[in-house]
């Protein structure tokens, strides 16, 4: 509910008001969800402007958190979906979703979890080089990454001739995600100062 969603984002920010950086990603990340939700209860899943907005504003929030500076595109896809994945499985618990009522069941393993920051990444990319609009869900990678999203996050396939599916998918898809991405934030707190310098304790060990 709404209500809810005011109460977390309160608590959320309460943590976070002494860092700039980590209080700004939530802000924009709490902001992706919100925004999604209303496009849903709404009914306004095929506005192309504010779909993309969704994705856009999820990715960057979650970037800055996990990537840091880096010189590369290669390198920032690299960093956002393995220190992503690193900051999941090691700070949220097995047990966390336990009462969550979803298609999918508890928590993401690593390596599906490190695939799904994998496909939002790339689809954040397709929308700031190529547009969001009404041929976007026509492109046979977009579809081939939505349709691995949607089998990684538990939701229904989308048949071929039904385009106009994909939007609501997509946003049923990313009402599954909040939970596990927003538990990040609650679990990991203090932790997520590392950035990527998470990657230097994993490998020390």
């Amino acid at each position: 509910t709404s209500m809810t969603r005011i109460y977390h984002s309160v608590i959320l920010n309460a943590n976070w008001n002494k860092n700039p950086l980590i209080s700004s990603s939530l802000q924009l990340i709490q902001e992706s969800f919100g925004l999604a939700h209303e496009l849903f209860f709404e009914h306004r899943i095929i506005n192309f402007s504010e779909l993309s907005t969704v994705l856009l504003l999820l990715v960057s929030g979650l970037e800055s958190v996990f990537t840091g500076s880096s010189d590369s595109n290669a390198d920032i896809s690299f960093k956002f979906r393995t220190v992503g994945a690193i900051f999941y499985s090691k700070f949220v618990g097995d047990t966390a979703f336990d009462d969550r009522i979803s298609v999918h069941k508890g928590k993401y393993k690593f390596k599906d979890f490190k695939d799904i920051l994998s496909i939002l990444y790339n689809l954040r990319s397709s929308i700031a080089h190529g547009g969001f609009g009404f041929d976007f869900f026509n492109k046979n990678k977009i579809r081939y990454l939505l349709d691995e999203l949607f089998k990684k996050v538990g939701v229904g396939e989308v048949h071929s001739d039904m385009k106009s599916i994909y939007y609501a998918h997509l946003l049923i898809a990313l009402g599954f995600l909040e939970n596990h991405i927003l538990k990040i934030f609650r679990t990991a707190k203090e932790n997520l100062n590392k950035g990527v310098n998470i990657l230097d304790e994993m490998l020390d060990k």
